[in-house]
């Protein structure tokens, strides 16, 4: 199957892969099959030596193959979404429903102001409070946000992300972000790969 990194949602349709599947293509295409074939085939594809009847004692990816893997693969990452700008997402926060109701308010009540004959302050007096009022809570509201959304990424930050492989015929503690295709990886409860 074939998936699209650049393609509208459900356009990436079930294209057999013509070369065994697994190669990153130039135009943004990742061809995936590993999960119809069965585990012996994707071991003779990666070139990976595996004990069948004892999978711990299974030699897996030599350094070398690590290398050559990671070369042509890239690393074992996804690809970070677009980020919005902060501006916008400052801006964004007048779009809340209750702030544009009371901008309204505000624009209206300056309206007022200026069609009356007799000059009102207390209607500018009120559009100011209520423009004011409005612009003070979308920046506190933004404020809020950044730290939150800061504070979400320092804990992604914090957590390593690493999990056991067996490389070289001996388990060693690696990077999620270094893994191979190929590599025999052996998972524990929470290990986040």
């Amino acid at each position: 199957m074939k998936l699209f990194k650049d393609a509208p949602p459900g356009t990436a349709g079930a294209v057999p892969a013509p070369d065994g599947g697994g190669a990153v293509q130039a135009r943004g295409v990742y061809e995936v099959d590993e999960h119809m074939v069965s585990p012996e085939e994707v071991a003779q594809r990666y070139n990976v030596a595996v004990d069948w009847k004892n999978v711990g004692g299974s030699k897996g990816l030599t350094s070398q193959q690590v290398k050559e893997l990671q070369a042509k693969h890239g690393l074992n990452q996804l690809t970070p979404p677009k980020s919005t700008p902060e501006i916008i997402k400052f801006l964004l926060q007048f779009t809340n429903p209750l702030m544009t109701l009371l901008l309204v308010a505000g624009a209206l009540t300056f309206m007022a102001y200026g069609i009356q004959t007799p000059r009102d302050k207390n209607n500018a007096i009120l559009a100011a409070a209520l423009i004011f009022v409005v612009t003070l809570t979308c920046i506190m509201s933004y404020l809020q946000e950044r730290s939150a959304g800061n504070l979400m990424d320092s804990l992604k930050k914090m957590l390593p992300n690493k999990c056991t492989v067996i490389r070289g015929g001996h388990e060693q503690k690696v990077e999620a972000l270094e893994l191979a295709p190929g590599d025999l990886v052996r998972l524990y409860i929470g290990d986040r790969v």
